[in-house]
């Protein structure tokens, strides 16, 4: 877990140890990379904040966490107000269809475009402006798109609070911790390695989450095997 602010206490690590769980906190990037180096881990919790979307201000860093662990982006409450502030300052902006094309053609690249429903006269009409345009069923596979240079557009599917209907289009100028957030809350029930949660406060919350992760994680996070199999007793590391 990283965590500039507040790690769990004591009476939490211990109720949870007893659970089976191995919890390791970290305050900075640079401690949790020496943990990084030195084990194995199914889970990576980082508290979402000012600090760590400067420390992982990479998108290809933080992808890297995600190959072999779960990813849970942690923040107090809801991603609403991210999502507000982020329009605000221009890293994301609402989209009609009918401008979409003459926007998406002067942005930087690659871009991520987000749709609540694929358009797919529309989606054919990036291509014929000469865009590079990949569809990804999964964030984990947006994030692959991304950081790759075959792609200048990924497209992804799913509705981020705001729009107004399937005519509108969101587009993300640039990713970090916050709108990586905004989009896993947006998918909370689809198997991925990216995970929103609100910050758990108890032990009872961090198994939860826990239980959340094993759920909808692919089998190889070590999780699923401390819910799915209830005869285990191997202790998982978060």
């Amino acid at each position: 877990m990283i965590d500039k602010v507040s790690a769990p206490d004591a009476s939490t690590l211990r109720k949870l140890t007893l659970r089976g769980f191995d919890v390791v906190s970290a305050r900075t990037k640079n401690e949790a990379m020496d943990w990084m180096d030195r084990s194995e881990f199914d889970c990576i919790l980082i508290t979402v904040s000012r600090e760590s979307i400067t420390d992982f201000a990479d998108l290809a860093e933080i992808r890297k966490l995600s190959k072999t662990s779960a990813l849970v982006l942690m923040t107090e409450g809801s991603t609403t107000p991210l999502i507000e502030e982020a329009l605000v300052d221009g890293r994301i902006e609402l989209s009609h269809a009918s401008s979409l094309v003459m926007k998406i053609t002067a942005l930087s690249k690659p871009a991520l475009i987000v749709c609540a429903r694929l358009n797919l006269a529309l989606i054919q009409a990036l291509r014929n402006a000469g865009l590079q345009v990949r569809v990804a069923n999964t964030l984990q596979f947006a994030l692959v798109l991304l950081e790759g240079r075959g792609t200048q557009i990924a497209i992804l599917r799913l509705h981020i609070p705001g729009m107004r209907d399937d005519n509108d289009w969101v587009i993300f100028r640039r990713i970090n911790l916050e709108l990586l957030a905004v989009l896993a809350a947006a998918l909370p029930d689809t198997p991925s390695r990216v995970v929103h949660w609100t910050k758990p406060q108890n032990a009872s919350q961090f198994i939860e989450l826990f239980d959340h992760v094993a759920g909808i994680c692919p089998s190889s996070c070590g999780l699923a095997e401390q819910f799915g199999n209830r005869g285990t007793t191997q202790t998982e590391a978060c």
